[in-house]
């Protein structure tokens, strides 16, 4: 009586949800079993709460559209474990994945070797700050070389470094190409510019050498004819220019020649004069003769000294002039040596700035990298607790099955004893029904299962994408290994040439000392050379002055009546001082 009246009571609730539309509530947690009700209210195991089905069962239609509710305390829960594994995404170990083992040890690998790679990249930072101070020494040294040879680094130098630093790769390489060839032909023409200015100077030293002959045989003959305007002629002879035609230079030597004759010839006939006069001024004009060959004796060993001395003058302006053009070519070598270690030292910043910009390119693919990682990381974990909730649901819903199917065997056995009679029909139906949604499940999850399973593989791909992202960024690690050792090597050289040519200024300022003090010496024996012509200078005008007396004197006694008194005692004396004369005049010849 007790189960006809459960019978009465089900019927009344059937008729019910016929009417409106059914609703069944399945409760089952993540890891539970949905119990089997027999026919005798038998509950081996306790219902627990799960989330709620409702199926809608539109009018006489056969199928059956399956919609998903939970109620808010459900979805609450369901909020706080995604922010958990979100926040702390564990992969959760499940008896069923078998690929998980694989997956943890691929991560475990590429977790060894981000941190190889971080360690690489931090050798690289170590290397690229040494390589900074090195560079950083190079351009104070750099500096201290353009402080000594007063020149300053121009601005726009920099400014074009930066605008190559921006341009892209390709660009860089034409440019250090055109760059390439342009210093090729500047070497060519430098050295078509320094054949050229060895052959000027050449010339120039001939036409010098020439000049300075032609000035020294101007000024002899200028000094002993007019002693009075000598340091005019020098003032002129210094200001107004020289003609460098050989022909013209010959001219004037043979013009010159005939002058000093024609000075020596006068000389002779004054002194021939000055024997033919009286006896009482020839005591006079003897020693006014020897005064004036005494003079003229120092005069000429004075010009001798001079000749001499300024030869010795010229031979050290000469090898002064030599030094001094050594002490440029050496000058320019170093210049052009110094501008070749400035364009060594700007191609090591622009490599180390490549460096940096591949080296910064490298840190953002690795973030990226590291991001994607930690992302996939992330979804895995999900997605791996979905499977295993879903193997759960899969498994209670396997067990369910089992239950419902003893359950209809159960069933069949009583309607067969009982006789179709005493069944109810609505029992029947709610079975048929439960047996659908529980096959409808089993669909869902399935193709739960099936879509997790691509997320695997599609996981898979991502990570053998990563994989050879990582064997890219370490190709490229080595490379940029590679262009470090090379920038090393080229600061090393750069180093040594900076060691050689200090040592090269020192001794370049040495010499520079050295020739100072030779133009010192050179100045001061000048200024003798100068003092001993100015009094050659007055010691010649002294003399122009005695024989303009000697000549005055000679006209005053002309006049006189002593002629022929004096005639026969004029006669012997006469011929002694013709002997005497013919002496100095010889010794003037042979001069």
């Amino acid at each position: 009586m007790d189960s006809l009246r459960h019978l009465g009571t089900r019927r009344s609730s059937d008729q019910k949800m016929h009417q409106t539309s059914s609703t069944i509530t399945i409760n089952h947690p993540s890891g539970g079993t949905i119990p089997a009700s027999n026919g005798n209210n038998e509950q081996p195991e306790p219902r627990p709460k799960v989330s709620s089905l409702v199926f809608k069962f539109g009018g006489d239609r056969p199928k059956k559209v399956p919609t998903y509710t939970f109620s808010p305390a459900e979805q609450a829960k369901i909020d706080q474990q995604q922010h958990q594994n979100i926040v702390t995404p564990r992969a959760p170990s499940s008896p069923q994945s078998q690929l998980s083992p694989k997956i943890k040890t691929y991560i475990d690998q590429l977790e060894i070797k981000n941190s190889e790679l971080t360690h690489k990249l931090n050798e690289q930072y170590q290397h690229i700050e040494h390589s900074e101070k090195t560079i950083r020494e190079l351009h104070h040294l750099c500096n201290a070389l353009q402080h000594k040879v007063n020149e300053d680094t121009p601005n726009p130098l920099l400014q074009l470094v930066s605008n190559f630093c921006e341009i892209s790769f390709d660009q860089q390489q034409d440019i250090m190409s055109l760059f390439e060839s342009k210093i090729l032909q500047c070497k060519k023409t430098e050295q078509q510019v320094k054949a050229l200015t060895m052959t000027l100077k050449s010339k120039e030293q001939r036409i010098t050498d020439l000049t300075n002959e032609v000035n020294e045989l101007a000024a002899r003959p200028s000094t002993i004819q007019t002693p009075t305007s000598a340091p005019r002629s020098n003032s002129s002879v210094s200001t107004t220019p020289i003609r460098r035609i050989d022909s013209a230079d010959e001219l004037d030597s043979i013009n010159l020649r005939r002058e000093l004759f024609r000075t020596k010839n006068r000389l002779k006939e004054a002194q021939r004069e000055l024997s033919s006069q009286n006896s009482l001024t020839k005591h006079l004009s003897a020693n006014n003769l020897h005064s004036s060959d005494s003079l003229i004796s120092d005069l000429r060993k004075d010009i001798n000294e001079m000749g001499w001395e300024i030869k010795n003058l010229q031979k050290t302006k000469e090898t002064l002039k030599h030094e001094v053009e050594k002490l440029e070519k050496e000058i320019g070598t170093l210049e052009s040596q110094k501008k070749s270690v400035e364009d060594a030292n700007a191609m090591i910043t622009r490599e180390n700035k490549e460096l940096r910009a591949t080296i910064e390119e490298l840190n953002d693919q690795n973030r990226i990298v590291l991001q994607n990682y930690h992302n996939h990381v992330k979804n895995y974990a999900i997605h791996e607790g979905l499977m295993s909730k879903l193997y759960d649901t899969m498994a209670s819903l396997e067990k369910d099955n089992s239950q419902l199917k003893e359950k209809c065997v159960f069933l069949e056995e009583k309607l067969e004893l009982k006789q179709i009679s005493l069944v109810d029909k609505n029992e029947l139906e709610k079975i048929n029904s439960s047996n659908r949604v529980l096959q409808l499940q089993y669909d869902y999850e399935v193709a739960k299962r099936e879509h997790c399973e691509r997320q695997l593989t599609r996981l898979q791909d991502n990570i053998k994408q990563l994989q050879s992202e990582l064997s890219y960024m370490d190709e490229k690690v080595k490379r940029a290994d590679e262009q470090m050792k090379l920038a090393d090597r080229v600061n090393r050289d750069n180093k040594d040439e900076c060691e050689i040519l200090q040592l090269k200024i020192m001794d370049l300022e040495k010499r520079l000392n050295l020739t100072e003090k030779d133009k010192d010496i050179v100045e001061q024996e000048l200024l003798i050379v100068k003092q001993k012509m100015e009094a050659t200078t007055y010691r010649i005008n002294r003399y122009n002055e005695a024989l303009i007396n000697a000549d005055n004197d000679l006209e005053q006694l002309s006049d006189t009546s002593f002629s022929e008194e004096v005639g026969s005692i004029n006669g012997t004396e006469t011929l002694s001082l013709k002997s005497r004369n013919s002496q100095p005049l010889q010794s003037q010849s042979e001069a």
